[in-house]
């Protein structure tokens, strides 16, 4: 079986800065920029860098944290990351709710396979970005990779914060920079 490549990363901080902006990213380039590697066996139909390593393959929310502020730049977008293993299980709901009020764009990286919620075949154990409408119970999110694909309810609310946490994800945020140079978003103002 030839698996799809994910670049859930790339589609969703397009996305985010084309709600944020109006402009339009390539997420290819978006993909590039980011330093996307895929499987070997992945379907490559952004023509990515490959590797046989499984766990090399995509962009973990740690490797996003350190390059996704440069390429936002030229968007005048910030990003933030917040693993959920820095943030209360309790304070979670909150913060969403507060990183929402900023007009922020909220993602969330997980293993889908892990909630039985993936669209298309992935590799087990994959990091897969997806846009919050939502957060508590129940969550809805949005599959930024699958467009007509609806809403995903997931009405398992503790276990799908255990899944995010196991993998080392957490919330993936894109904000509007400001006329002041920087977002409202960051973890002193929340």
């Amino acid at each position: 079986m030839t698996y799809q490549a994910d670049t859930s990363a790339a589609q969703f901080l397009a996305v985010a800065v084309n709600l944020l902006t109006g402009m339009s990213p390539d997420p290819a380039q978006l993909a590039r920029d980011l330093g996307i590697r895929v499987n070997l066996d992945a379907e490559n139909k952004y023509e990515l860098p490959e590797t046989g390593i499984a766990a090399a393959a995509g962009c973990s929310l740690a490797h996003a944290a350190l390059v996704a502020p440069e390429v936002l730049d030229s968007y005048s977008c910030d990003f933030v990351d917040f693993p959920f293993a820095n943030v209360d299980p309790e304070s979670q709901v909150g913060l969403f709710h507060r990183l929402a009020e900023t007009g922020s764009v909220i993602g969330l990286g997980l293993d889908p396979t892990k909630l039985d919620i993936a669209s298309r075949p992935l590799k087990p154990e994959r990091h897969h970005v997806y846009r919050v409408i939502a957060f508590g119970r129940p969550t809805a999110l949005i599959d930024d990779c699958n467009p007509g694909g609806g809403i995903l309810q997931i009405r398992d609310f503790d276990r799908l914060v255990r899944e995010v946490a196991a993998v080392g994800d957490g919330f993936w945020v894109v904000s509007p920079r400001t006329s002041f140079g920087s977002s409202d978003v960051g973890m002193d103002r929340l």
